[in-house]
């Protein structure tokens, strides 16, 4: 980002503060409490804060029909800063993920309360949905003490993230983390959402919204003809082989990444073909033994760290290669869908 645009964006979030955000009952600063849940790394908190103030713009944008067409253009660039923001958080302010992310509630819930009158449903466009689910997607582990092959996707994001800034200081990027990054992007967009209609992919949504009053899911497609407005999503239960169902949820966090068939099984399908995986693998198991540390989710966090310190990083690196390949391995064996907490929650069971 240049200095001009960097400037022009942080004129944005600041006059959306003053503007908007600091008018509310409380008097509270909500984006103010960005840099702090980033200072505790609390990324998650972050991002899920980000989603609400989009939210109350969103109230303005198509809540209001006497709002003048020049101050909807203001609020609109003030949304845009906001979801530039969260996308600055998830590609370049997250380092270390903890293991539970406790959001303060005292903020969200004070979020909530200025806007439980409003009968507008929450939209989010495509870039919001992107953040939000990328920052999901990016913290799902999948590891255990009888697993033969890991899937440790934040050690794997650590670990291309610092082999492109160690070559970036020695004058010669390698592109592994802009890689990564886009091997995330394309997964996401392929995310596939069921619908009164029929099945589409994240990436074919103008917007999404959530109807907290009355529970109800909703998309708008790309460049679509009236009657592909307005859809209905659809969910997956828990019991296999049923029909879909109407998705009831009245929040955005409340609508889960299924992975058809479960991560865990895919790795045990593939485990002749995850060699590199395998081998990270051991290496992360050795370090939780020497530190006595149980790979639960509870420790992934610590485990982590430990293998960044333990390790030698060149020979995590050399890696890298033979990842990218599994990896696709991966994403060619299972299927992302969204589907309602509720019946995701059960399903792991």
């Amino acid at each position: 980002m240049s200095y001009g645009s960097a400037h022009s964006y942080m004129s944005l979030l600041r006059g959306c503060n003053r503007d908007i955000l600091l008018k509310n009952k409380r008097g509270i600063d909500f984006l103010a409490q960005i840099p702090l849940y980033l200072h505790s790394k609390n990324p998650g908190a972050a991002i899920e804060m980000l989603n609400k103030l989009i939210s109350i713009l969103d109230g303005y944008l198509h809540g209001d029909s006497k709002t003048t067409p020049q101050r909807l253009h203001k609020i609109s660039n003030y949304r845009a800063a906001l979801s530039k923001y969260a996308k600055f958080i998830n590609e370049e302010m997250i380092d270390v993920i903890p293991d539970e992310e406790i959001t303060n509630a005292t903020e969200v819930l004070a979020i909530e309360e200025e806007h439980t009158d409003s009968d507008s449903p929450a939209i989010f466009n495509y870039e919001d949905l992107e953040n939000n689910f990328t920052f999901r997607f990016k913290t799902q582990n999948r590891m255990g003490e009888n697993m033969r092959v890991f899937y440790p996707i934040d050690i794997l994001r650590r670990l291309f993230l610092y082999s492109q800034k160690i070559s970036e200081k020695n004058g010669d990027s390698n592109g592994n983390y802009n890689w990564f990054n886009r091997w995330v992007d394309d997964y996401v967009a392929k995310i596939e959402v069921i619908t009164e209609s029929k099945r589409y992919i994240l990436a074919d949504l103008d917007f999404l919204s959530v109807d907290a009053k009355n529970n109800k899911v909703e998309v708008s497609l790309l460049n679509s003809e009236d009657s592909e407005n307005g859809l209905a999503v659809l969910t997956e239960t828990d019991v296999q082989g049923s029909s879909p169902v109407a998705m009831k949820v009245g929040r955005l966090k409340d609508i889960h990444i299924d992975h058809t068939p479960l991560i865990s099984q895919v790795l045990v399908d593939q485990a002749a073909n995850l060699p590199a995986l395998a081998q990270l693998t051991e290496m992360i198991k050795t370090v939780a033994r020497n530190h006595k540390l149980e790979i639960l989710a509870k420790n992934f966090s610590a485990i982590g760290t430990k293998v960044f310190e333990d390790v030698s990083f060149s020979d995590m690196e050399q890696l890298i290669p033979a990842l990218k390949e599994e990896l696709k391995i991966i994403e060619a064996n299972s299927t992302l869908t969204l589907m309602a907490a509720e019946y995701n929650l059960r399903k792991k069971k």
